[in-house]
């Protein structure tokens, strides 16, 4: 259970939270939390370990053929989809039962991706060369789906979304050098709905709204357009701004379906309000910050007592800051440019930024004022960053032997259970009660206990 050290904000003192840290755990680097936030299960070469996300308890281990190459939980937290790395085969396991519940095997058509659709009992995996993505249905597999030409992403990730509620699935298809849009029924595995997409559109990103009323398409990253359907394939708006001539690189929906946040290349996020569908706010990354526009929170490393050991702390800066740019790694230059990351907060209050530009700055901004509210400037570049689902609280990873948390009140870090143990990822539980805090060969979870008064 360790301390950290609080910051103040004006005469308003913040009390950081106490956190309670497990053990160390062994891990392939694939861990997840199941949906509910009851169950966590970990990969460990071939075998899968799902254990109780309070007591840490092995509740079940399972054998897989291979490798696991990646995992994932279906929406009832029932079961657990393994893909096998090096094949083209998945394994499905029950978090209660004996043994796998199935498996599926796509053969010489090869296997680039396996996800659970939100129903819990059909999944979709994609072959290679973008031959076919397949929906199998894992009670009745004569009831399995193909479809043809699937579009893959220039990071190669399938172009494809599926509402909150489990209703429809927007998938991109290619065909004669042209980008289709098709609406799949998730009850049914039929197509809703298909048309053609604007002339001259290079689909990149598909973001389904919160409440699956809109549907955001965005080109790559040559041409910034963003057009937004309905569900029926209405075009209700095309964003495309004159004074910006690079893409689209990052989109975030606030949690109420009514604020786009759009990252950019060139390093600008514009808030797009669906009252008018057209931005009403331009927010801009200056590398110069001044305490009248922001309170800037530096970490610090510190030394005090003789055996030197290296505590962390974070310092308000009282004039001006000017972020400098980093380089991602030793004798690498600068060469990302744009907002990468853009996420608001579960009330939809405060939306935090990277601009790959600067990598060690996490920019959070007030949505209610349309400003700046803090820049948090670690030491080393951002890794991730993630909100609390259910508080304002941002969690922020440097792959340093920390992991750090920013609030409204102030910013704080804490010392992972092992020097040698680095966060480069985490995950929130479904309640914000518990993080996984995950290094590349072990993980562990922290459990923060707040001060609500």
């Amino acid at each position: 259970r360790q301390g950290i050290n609080a910051e103040y904000m004006g005469d308003v003192p913040f009390t950081p939270p106490m956190i309670d840290l497990s053990s160390a755990y062994k891990s392939s680097g694939v861990v997840s939390f199941s949906s509910d936030g009851t169950k966590i299960a970990n990969a460990a070469g071939v075998r899968l370990c799902i254990r109780d996300a309070q007591s840490l308890e092995v509740v079940k281990i399972h054998t897989c053929a291979d490798k696991i190459g990646n995992l994932e939980w279906s929406s009832d937290s029932e079961h657990v989809l393994c893909t096998l790395a090096g094949r083209s085969t998945i394994q499905i396991f029950g978090a209660h039962s004996f043994g796998q519940v199935g498996r599926i095997d796509e053969g010489i058509g090869g296997l680039v991706t396996a996800n659970w659709l939100p129903d819990g009992q059909h999944i979709a995996t994609t072959s290679e060369f973008q031959l076919w993505m397949t929906i199998w249905n894992l009670d009745d597999e004569r009831r399995s789906k193909q479809l043809r030409n699937p579009k893959f992403t220039d990071s190669h990730q399938l172009c494809m979304s599926c509402t909150r509620d489990g209703s429809f699935m927007a998938v991109v298809e290619r065909k004669d050098c042209k980008d289709f849009i098709v609406i799949i029924d998730l009850a049914t595995i039929e197509m809703a709905k298909r048309w053609e997409a604007e002339a001259g559109s290079d689909i990149q990103q598909m973001n389904w709204s919160p409440d699956g009323s809109v549907l955001c398409c965005t080109n790559g990253s040559l041409s910034y357009r963003v057009l937004l359907y309905a569900p029926d394939g209405g075009l209700l708006s095309t964003i495309s701004p004159e004074d910006c001539v690079l893409g689209v690189k990052c989109v975030a929906w606030s949690q109420d379906s009514r604020l786009i946040a759009l990252g950019s290349l060139d390093g600008k996020v514009r808030l797009v309000s669906l009252l008018n569908w057209q931005p009403f706010a331009t927010l801009s990354h200056a590398h110069k910050v001044t305490s009248e526009q922001a309170i800037v929170f530096q970490e610090e490393e510190y030394s005090d007592d003789p055996q030197g050991t290296v505590l962390c702390k974070y310092v308000v800066c009282p004039a001006s800051y000017t972020l400098h740019g980093g380089a991602t790694g030793a004798g690498e230059k600068v060469t990302r440019l744009g907002v990468d990351r853009a996420a608001f907060s579960h009330n939809g209050q405060f939306l935090a930024t990277h601009d790959a530009t600067t990598p060690n700055a996490v920019w959070i901004w007030n949505v209610c004022t349309v400003s700046l509210e803090a820049v948090v400037v670690q030491m080393k570049s951002v890794k991730w960053i993630s909100w609390d689902p259910c508080h304002s609280r941002l969690g922020i990873a440097t792959g340093a032997q920390r992991f750090f948390l920013w609030t409204p009140g102030g910013c704080t870090c804490v010392d992972t259970v092992t020097p040698d143990f680095c966060v480069h990822h985490f995950q929130w539980n479904v309640g914000g009660t518990a993080l996984v805090l995950e290094d590349k060969t072990a993980f562990c979870l922290a459990f923060p206990a707040w001060n609500e008064a």
